[in-house]
């Protein structure tokens, strides 16, 4: 059906060939190095006891799918994938997803403006390691872990203090955002959407 069609055109052309220990394909990585490190095992990232530490990207997306894996090396804190972002540390504009290593509860909201959803709490997994994949189209945005639909909704009829009006962010750049934790980022990727892609997604309820 038109879903399962949706999800097998996402699952690919999703990675590229590894240029290092971290595979991505977000460029020119800003970060600070006192948080942040590409390890082995991937890009090792510690910010317990120092709240907010973002790693932004040159890479830029309107319309997209945006996905890492995730794993935690602690109970603590919590991993974000951070997107339509405008880079700006002091004055962040942009969205963010999380999902909180302790109470493993996801969350989607616009940087210091509004809650998206509600906190949904998620099975915890017994590796503590996790896919969180964001596909964005227009308005649209929705917000799967590990498979798993977390929030599926247009941002500009759920804010609050807005009653329908199109005032999403309607493109910026990639990151990520540590809060609080010890983890390790993996297979970090986008992919812009092709223009036959985007009827298929505004048709999905």
């Amino acid at each position: 059906d038109r879903v399962e069609k949706m999800e097998t055109s996402f699952s690919t052309e999703l990675t590229k060939k590894a240029e290092s220990s971290y595979n991505t394909n977000l460029q020119d990585l800003n970060y600070d190095p006192n948080v942040w490190e590409v390890r082995e095992d991937g890009l090792y990232s510690n910010a317990v006891g120092k709240g907010d530490n973002f790693l932004f990207s040159a890479s830029t997306g309107e319309n997209f799918i945006f996905q890492t894996d995730v794993t935690f090396l602690q109970n603590t804190g919590a991993a974000s994938l951070v997107f339509r972002s405008n880079n700006d540390p002091e004055n962040l504009n942009g969205y963010v997803v999380n999902l909180d290593g302790n109470s493993h509860k996801a969350r989607l909201w616009r940087w210091a403006e509004a809650n998206l959803i509600n906190d949904k709490e998620i099975l915890a997994s017994p590796d503590n390691k996790y896919f969180l994949k964001v596909v964005a189209t227009n308005g649209w945005i929705s917000y799967y872990i590990n498979g798993i639909l977390i929030a599926n909704l247009s941002d500009y009829t759920i804010q609050r203090d807005d009653f329908g009006q199109t005032t999403y962010i309607k493109d910026g750049h990639f990151g990520l955002l540590n809060w609080n934790g010890e983890m390790v980022f993996q297979n970090t990727f986008y992919r812009e959407l092709t223009n036959e892609e985007l009827p298929l997604l505004n048709d999905v309820t």
